[in-house]
């Protein structure tokens, strides 16, 4: 399941332990996008649309409900936001060179896209503009459009992160940044709350 991700770090040296080594505290926000997977999707659906007769002028408006449940396959994409609060040690071996071990403890924001919904069962819909002798007949509903997908709804989770990364200053302030590892990973362990690895990422860096 590839992703997309994105963050943004902020952090402070806030004491030496040796002449090479940072202690560093701060906080980061990230965004992992993506994680298409295939699912079997089970839900509902409640809701009321308009169904309008006329007849020789006279017009008859009724408001109809639908209710019932049902089950489709579909492609999921799962979007994660991430704050966290993290602390580091830096290494630096060389002048223009920053090495850093990184873990972070936070929350996650989980919400998903449901698209290609597809052998549905169970979901119907209309769009209806008949004329029947001197009688309109108007009426549109979709029922995909109301559903409400079991298990699929935004939800707050606790979140956490771990990285090694490299920091290489060009100048006294800014720098190429390279990391891998656990780029967030809510703490959930059914399929559709799996980790998000981010197995590298490339950025800029700027020394305050």
């Amino acid at each position: 399941r590839a992703t997309f991700d994105q963050h943004v770090n902020f952090e402070w040296g806030v004491a030496k332990l040796g002449e090479k080594v940072t202690l560093g505290v701060g906080f980061a926000l990230n965004n992992t996008y993506g994680g298409q997977f295939d699912a079997v999707l089970a839900g509902d659906y409640d809701y009321k649309y308009i169904k309008t007769t006329t007849t020789v002028n006279v017009a008859k408006v009724e408001e109809i409900t639908r209710k019932g449940t049902g089950t489709a396959d579909a492609d999921v994409i799962r979007d994660d936001i991430n704050l966290m609060g993290t602390v580091s040690f830096h290494y630096s071996p060389l002048k223009n060179l920053d090495t850093y071990v990184k873990v972070g403890v936070g929350v996650g924001y989980l919400s998903y896209s449901i698209n290609d919904v597809c052998n549905r069962e169970g979901f119907s819909n209309e769009n209806v503009n008949k004329l029947s002798g001197n009688t309109l007949t108007k009426y549109r509903y979709n029922d995909l459009e109301h559903a409400n997908w079991y298990g699929y709804d935004p939800k707050v989770v606790g979140s956490v992160a771990a990285y090694i990364g490299a920091t290489y200053f060009i100048d006294d302030v800014w720098g190429i940044d390279a990391q891998i590892g656990l780029l967030s990973s809510n703490l959930c362990n059914k399929a559709k709350h799996s980790n998000a690895f981010g197995l590298f990422a490339l950025g800029v860096a700027y020394k305050f």
